[in-house]
């Protein structure tokens, strides 16, 4: 390879010519790629209703009460057959219940009604 050196320096390999240029021609497209594709104000948007009822569901409740509201893992109830009002369902989930932990740390009030919600049309 005419134009390319190599050298140790310092326990360190330089880079000088040929390579150096390769280098380059390879790294810069991906920087400008990279600072295309991202830094934008485009927020994606929360889900509204029963979307977001769904996915607050599935993070925070689905690995006890399970996809369809009846797995019972560590005794948490069957929500299929649950006859829990509306107003109950809030208040257990806002403050827990048994071994279940309360959420008002961890979601809004509408969060908790979206769940609320979302919870009483998994009943049969």
């Amino acid at each position: 390879m005419a134009g390319t050196r190599r050298y140790w320096y310092r326990k360190r390999l330089v880079l000088t010519g040929d390579d150096m240029r390769r280098k380059i021609i390879y790294i810069v497209p991906l920087l400008l790629a990279f600072t295309a594709c991202g830094g934008g104000n485009d927020k994606t948007p929360e889900p509204k209703g029963d979307a977001a009822g769904r996915k607050l569901y599935s993070s925070k409740c689905s690995s006890c009460h399970g996809s369809d509201g009846k797995q019972g893992v560590g005794g948490a109830k069957d929500l299929s057959v649950s006859t829990l009002t509306m107003d109950q369902r809030i208040q257990i989930i806002t403050n827990g219940k048994g071994m279940m932990p309360g959420y008002a740390s961890v979601m809004s009030g509408e969060e908790i009604q979206a769940v609320a919600e979302y919870t009483a049309t998994l009943k049969k």
